[in-house]
């Protein structure tokens, strides 16, 4: 088959624009204005002039969605290095060090140690990523250089990434172990105000509904900032009123001044600006007592404050408004941590298994690329550019051809918008007919007259030529994966995932895997599968279990065994389990599911067989509502909040402005529910979520957002408890 659709594609038209492997996601075509979201991402990332930025890697990733233009928009504002931060001393040709790092133990030893070593060579800022922590500017202090750097640490309040059009993520990929294990709350805090943040962009949130205690306690933490932030807004209106009022007092006699400063419509009204809400003499007055000496970029800050605050107070004296999302779900990961652990057969899921999705880009063999495209690549890779971290540039250098190449995986991609959701098996037939037609069409206008031909170079070249270039991608990138997912290991291995759901034993199973020396992950994956549907193992088998996995992987997956035992996830069996029960009430396992078919009829065939329990609940969020399915709801852990409202947001009525639905009259548009995943989602429950979005009875277009993208391997990595062995030589 793949040989079919090289031949066809090959007798494609040639020429065109390449199609780059790198492309931002259009945002234009989002759910709601997630270019706002963007932009607000970018806010104050270049603040001085020639520097050299140093990253935490975890920041890395992410910061290249946010800087989409790459590393020419940094040299548009005078970064002249880029550089990852690490142990090794700065040697740079600049004199301005910007570190743009998470609030972490290790990073701020890392940037004391840097510090302490360039005695005063350099002007140094540090801006956390999304927050200062006491821990770090305890660890700078310890290491004598918080005096230099006290005046010069910042806070970069880096919120939701957009990474598709209906796809948000906070990229915090360690939250759940740093929630979960080590009991720091400080995830839930950003996810909070970065919740907040998406608000002040986009309106307020009509209805709020949580499942969860972590999720609870993330709204808990938005009701508060919420609550502080009117308080704040009520006392600074005050202040300057009564501001204002002195101000009116002290000019009562120069009528002459009052006269050339009214509005332009000679009504003897307020100062210009104030309008909008903008007290100019409050601003004049902050504007004095900076004195001569204020510098630029201080007065700017002045003016963007009295902007800001000016813009919060008309919306609070609105009394009113409509935000763009009408209903959010919080949803714990705790509540589902079977999905993570199952193997999903989407073809999105299966790249991110198998090859590793990251940041919204794969790394492929420059094999699978065709090859006109691989050696532009080469050519534009060059010796020593650290830039490539943020514009995704594959690395190489001396002309060679690299190893790896980054791919970009979104919307952008036309062929990859239509076959991300699909089953694995259904790819491969869907690329060959695609071909096949557009080989057809090809051929068809060439024999046509000249008015045929002239019209589709004007409207379908550009796409036919594109897809061209997409489409040997795919099939490559398809023919790869069936080596693994046709192969019989994979199938047996699926085989015994769906027994296990099912109820079955498969400890034997386990342990040929272990004696096989397979990864240990996967190991640990199905162990923990089984585990968690049959509340537990016995004493016998999990100490053999242990045992093993201890033999044959090493000392230093017992802490990890650890972790996953206070977490629940692999323990001796207590009571009965309750996951029949589970099974039966939410239709986890169809009876049948057309999981082959181009259009499948439940979500379960985003597994082939194993509907997420996670995405049942947003189906029963939409429909009956979890208020009406209470006795439901009990049988899963966690606090249930029903409805919530915001203090200090003032809505309109829920059907202003909204279309009567008379006979022969439009349907009014579906509403946006943005559901938030605490503690990671899996892109098997992203392709669900947009499968249930995108059913005709379904009232709402579904936003999907999360603390970090995450899948049985990488959820296990981040359990991983570090362990330096000094016994390996």
């Amino acid at each position: 088959m793949s040989g079919t659709a090289a031949s066809v594609l090959s007798s494609l038209a040639d020429g065109g624009p390449d199609v780059p492997l790198q492309q931002p996601p259009d945002l234009s075509q989002a759910e709601v204005d997630l270019q706002s979201v963007l932009e607000v991402a970018r806010e104050g990332l270049f603040a001085v002039g020639d520097k050299c930025l140093v990253f935490d890697p975890s920041v890395a990733g992410p910061l290249k969605l946010v800087l989409v233009e790459g590393s020419n928009k940094l040299r548009e504002h005078g970064v002249v290095n880029v550089e990852e931060l690490n142990w090794t001393d700065l040697e740079v040709a600049c004199d301005n060090i910007i570190y743009i790092v998470r609030p972490e133990a290790k990073m701020a030893h890392q940037i004391a140690s840097q510090v302490s070593q360039s005695g005063h060579k350099y002007k140094f800022q540090i801006h956390f990523v999304p927050k200062r922590s006491f821990l770090c500017d305890q660890i700078l202090r310890d290491h004598g250089v918080f005096d230099v750097l006290k005046n010069n640490m910042y806070e970069y309040p880096l919120g939701f990434i957009p990474y598709d059009t209906d796809v948000l993520s906070l990229g915090l990929e360690s939250s759940f172990a740093q929630v979960n294990l080590q009991k720091d709350d400080s995830t839930l805090m950003y996810a909070a105000r970065a919740l907040l943040q998406l608000q002040d962009t986009l309106g307020p949130v009509r209805n709020i509904q949580v499942k969860g205690d972590q999720s609870k306690k993330v709204l808990d933490m938005v009701l508060r900032m919420r609550l502080e932030a009117e308080e704040e807004l009520a006392t600074r209106t005050l202040d300057r009123e009564m501001g204002s009022l002195s101000a009116e007092e002290d000019d009562d006699d120069d009528s002459e001044f009052d006269e050339a400063e009214t509005d332009e419509s000679g009504d003897g009204g307020p100062r210009r600006g104030a309008a909008r809400g903008l007290n100019m003499d409050s601003l004049f007055a902050e504007v004095e007592r900076l004195g001569p000496n204020a510098s630029a970029q201080d007065l700017e800050d002045v003016l963007k404050s009295d902007i800001d605050f000016a813009t919060k107070r008309v919306a609070a004296q609105e009394g009113s408004s409509i935000g763009q999302i009408d209903t959010l779900l919080l949803i714990d990961r705790n509540l589902d941590l079977v999905t993570p652990m199952c193997t999903a057969l989407t073809y999105e899921s299966i790249i991110d298994k198998l090859m590793g999705i990251r940041n919204g880009h794969v790394m492929l063999d420059a094999d699978l690329i065709d090859p006109a495209t691989a050696a532009n690549s080469a050519a534009a890779a060059r010796p020593g550019a650290r830039q490539q971290q943020l514009s995704g540039t594959a690395g190489g250098g001396g002309g060679r051809r690299p190893a790896k190449l980054s791919m970009s995986l979104n919307s952008a991609d036309r062929i990859y918008r239509e076959i991300r959701d699909m089953n694995v098996d259904v790819v491969m037939v869907f690329l060959n007919k695609r071909a096949r037609e557009m080989h057809d069409r090809w051929q068809d206008t060439k024999a046509g007259k000249v008015e045929e031909l002239h019209k589709y170079v004007h409207t379908s070249l550009l796409d036919h030529v594109q897809d061209s270039q997409l489409l040997p991608r795919h099939i490559s990138i398809v023919n790869r994966i069936r080596d693994t997912v046709y192969d019989l290991p994979f199938r047996k291995m699926w085989m015994v995932e769906r027994e296990m759901l099912e109820g079955s034993n498969h400890t034997k199973y386990i342990e040929e895997c272990i004696a096989r020396q397979e990864p240990w992950t996967k190991v640990l994956r199905l162990a923990c599968l089984q585990s968690l549907v049959l509340n537990g193992f016995s004493q016998s088998a999990l100490d053999a279990l242990r045992r093993s996995i201890v033999q044959t992987y090493g000392f230093e997956l017992l802490f990890t065994l650890e972790n996953l035992e206070k977490l629940g996830m692999l323990k001796k069996r207590g009571a009965s389990s309750a996951w029949s029960s589970l099974v039966s009430t939410f239709r986890l396992i169809p009876p049948s599911v057309n999981a082959n078919e181009a259009e499948p009829d439940d979500i379960a065939y985003v597994t082939s067989g194993y509907a997420p329990l996670s995405v049942r609940l947003v189906e029963l969020a939409i429909r009956p509502g979890w208020e009406k399915s209470k006795d439901v709801m009990k049988r899963l852990p966690g606090r249930t909040i029903y409805k919530v409202k915001q203090p200090g947001v003032r809505l309109l009525p829920e059907n202003s402005g909204a279309t009567s639905e008379s006979a022969g009259a439009p349907k009014p548009p579906k509403k946006v529910m943005l559901v938030f995943f605490t503690g990671g989602v899996t892109f098997a429950e992203i392709a669900a979520l947009r499968f249930v979005s995108q059913q005709a009875d379904c009232p709402y277009r579904l936003v999907i957002a999360s603390t970090a993208f995450v899948n049985g391997k990488t959820f296990l990595q981040s359990l991983v408890h570090d362990v330096e062995n000094n016994l390996q030589r």
